[in-house]
């Protein structure tokens, strides 16, 4: 990122730092009075959303890919949290980690509704 000057806004909409777990004191060790805006969608239509990109990328390459049933499901039914898109929907464990380095007043929390394509 280039470096900004004093009165400057500066903003970064990367999706994978907000499940990293090292990210929130990185980023409070690097700018901690930094706000936060994050903007989630349904966790279940983010699920899968990830699950379907990972299953197209694997058939367009004349793969095979498990249904997510079998991934997102141990063996007896219950929910596997250890799988990678399940584990980035459990907004709540991101967010405590966020929460834990910023003050409350400086993270908005946002809900983008797709079924009316707006931020609620």
């Amino acid at each position: 990122m280039a470096p900004v000057e004093e009165g400057q806004l500066c903003a970064e909409k990367t999706p994978g730092y907000f499940h990293n777990p090292l990210a929130p004191a990185r980023a409070r060790a690097t700018v901690p009075s930094a706000r936060l805006l994050l903007i989630v969608r349904d966790p279940v239509r983010r699920l899968v959303s990830d699950y379907n990109q990972f299953r197209s990328r694997n058939l367009d390459r004349g793969r095979e890919y498990p249904p997510l049933e079998s991934l997102a499901l141990t063996p007896q039914g219950e929910v596997d949290a250890a799988y990678p898109p399940l584990r980035r929907s459990l907004y709540h464990l991101h967010l405590a980690r966020w929460l834990a380095e910023f003050p409350r007043e400086q993270v908005s929390l946002r809900i983008f509704s797709e079924r009316e394509n707006e931020l609620v």
